[in-house]
């Protein structure tokens, strides 16, 4: 089953980027979201700054350190069977990746969406769902109704 994954992070160009939000979306609709407590906000780009930190904070959102957010991704992810990842960037794979270091489970693969997205309705997504996008789990959201056949 696929599973769109969306993170933010602290630096698109610092390869060594620390996670701030991730969210998950599977095909059957069940959906993940959590925000890290544990990132440098002082290497945060301004970029970041303005448009990601505003999002987080929301009243009844999982926020928790690294190892924490690490078993609850890993719990959530043993209830998907056959997960595949679906991403619109590699560096969501890399993050996910990095944060269940060797816990990764042995049966998930990764595939990269961004070519097969309808850009239409992609941008349709944010417009009839008034989503705000660098929100992890929206634009997980969003991924998930762009995909040809799938809404």
């Amino acid at each position: 089953m696929q599973v769109f994954l969306d993170t933010e992070f602290v630096d698109w160009n610092d390869p060594e980027t620390d996670l701030i939000s991730i969210g998950m979306v599977a095909e059957d609709g069940r959906e993940f979201y959590a925000e890290c407590t544990e990132f440098d906000l002082g290497k945060c780009t301004d970029f970041v700054t303005l448009e990601v930190l505003p999002l987080l904070g929301a009243e009844g959102v999982l926020q928790a350190g690294r190892n924490e957010l690490k078993y609850a991704v890993f719990g959530w992810l043993a209830t998907i069977p056959e997960p595949e990842i679906a991403v619109d960037y590699d560096g969501d794979w890399l993050l996910l990746a990095r944060l269940l270091g060797q816990d990764m489970p042995a049966n998930l693969t990764v595939t990269n969406v961004w070519e097969s997205l309808d850009k239409q309705k992609l941008e349709d997504y944010f417009l009839l769902h008034t989503a705000t996008r660098h929100h992890a789990l929206h634009d997980a959201r969003a991924n998930r109704w762009a995909v040809p056949e799938r809404r």
